[in-house]
């Protein structure tokens, strides 16, 4: 399953001296060190967003990375320039070769013809973001960094983990950009793991992780703490989205606890779950809390209730509209019972 982050990385061209692969339209104003230009023709226009990493590269090599400060847009004039014979806008013209000009689809000629089309123009600025990157890391390491490579692409998604140890230790100015980047990568509100296969680590030394792996590794960590989506969104319903022992209705940190511990998808039923905060779940995966079957009252170990949680102790368990297992809790409360000592009644 692929991984949602609120903020993105993506690769920027920037042909400020208007040497483009193609020479369908005129180019764009753009000034690499501030600002990036681009419009509603361009495929991915929509997808940049406030907070958005950028690599912005020339034909060649990497120009520099930062960070997007603002958007503004307004409705304007694109000039287009076409091919004479099919009207196709993927055209290069050649400087040693007549007649210079030769579309995509084979026709050559002199002149190209030009139209005018209706966009909205985007303006996407770096604030003080931008680092210079000279003698900047070569084209071909970004494309193989790309999400979906496409040399016909201005914008294209980039899977920084792939090129982030070897940007930050070339330029190590770009080190503080790129973690601060990081610590914004969060989870969606509602994400959780489809499969215990996808949280499973990759092989990747400790020496060895950038600081996105780090990151992705914390964030995955959290997705198999929260438990499997269905499971999950079962629990959240059955509960009114508030925590059974604390009626904390943040739902980023309210986590699916099994009662019966899981061993297969037999086990993901509402009647074998709790949605519990994520401190009253480690409380109650380590049995230093649990809920007495008879009543559905709620127990800390001593010391536990000592260290904050003791105005929870001996309250009804918020109840959902499914019941939690008598028999799941029975095995809990017995746990609970043998190993730790009960606070007194």
């Amino acid at each position: 399953m692929s991984e949602q982050y609120a903020a993105r990385v993506w690769s920027l061209i920037s042909i400020e001296d208007g040497a483009r692969q193609y020479g369908g339209n005129q180019g764009y104003d753009d000034h690499v060190s501030s600002r990036y230009e681009y419009d509603s023709a361009v495929p991915n226009h929509k997808q940049l967003s406030i907070g958005d990493l950028v690599l912005i590269r020339g034909r060649s090599k990497l120009l520099g990375v930062a960070r997007i400060a603002a958007i503004t847009s307004a409705s304007g004039q694109k000039q287009r320039n076409r091919c004479p014979v099919c009207r196709a806008v993927n055209l290069k013209q050649r400087t040693s070769m007549t007649p210079p000009w030769r579309c995509v689809k084979g026709h050559e000629f002199t002149i190209p013809v030009t139209d005018s089309v209706t966009v909205i123009r985007y303006k996407a600025t770096f604030g003080n973001s931008f680092i210079e990157c000279q003698d900047g890391v070569p084209v071909d390491v970004l494309r193989q960094a790309a999400l979906r490579p496409n040399d016909q692409l201005s914008i294209q998604e980039i899977d920084l983990g792939k090129i982030e140890i070897g940007l930050a230790s070339k330029y190590p100015a770009t080190r503080a950009l790129l973690a601060q980047f990081i610590e914004t990568v969060v989870l969606s509100p509602g994400e959780a793991d489809f499969d215990a296969n996808d949280i499973a680590e990759k092989g990747i030394g400790e020496g060895e992780m950038s600081m996105i792996d780090a990151r992705r590794a914390v964030l995955r960590a959290i997705r198999q703490r929260r438990g499997q989506k269905k499971f999950r969104n079962l629990l959240l319903k059955n509960a009114d989205h508030c925590c059974q022992v604390t009626g904390c209705s943040v739902t980023a940190i309210l986590e699916a606890a099994h009662i019966d511990s899981y061993r297969n998808d037999t086990h993901n039923q509402t009647a074998n779950g709790l949605l519990l905060r994520a401190d009253i779940h480690t409380l109650f995966d380590l049995n230093l809390m649990a809920v007495d079957p008879k009543d559905l009252t709620l127990h800390f170990h001593p010391e536990v209730a000592a260290s904050g949680y003791a105005a929870y102790r001996f309250r009804p368990l918020r109840a959902g509209s499914v019941m939690p297992s008598r028999e799941a809790l029975s095995r809990r409360w017995t746990v609970f019972s043998t190993h730790l000592t009960p606070e007194p009644e």
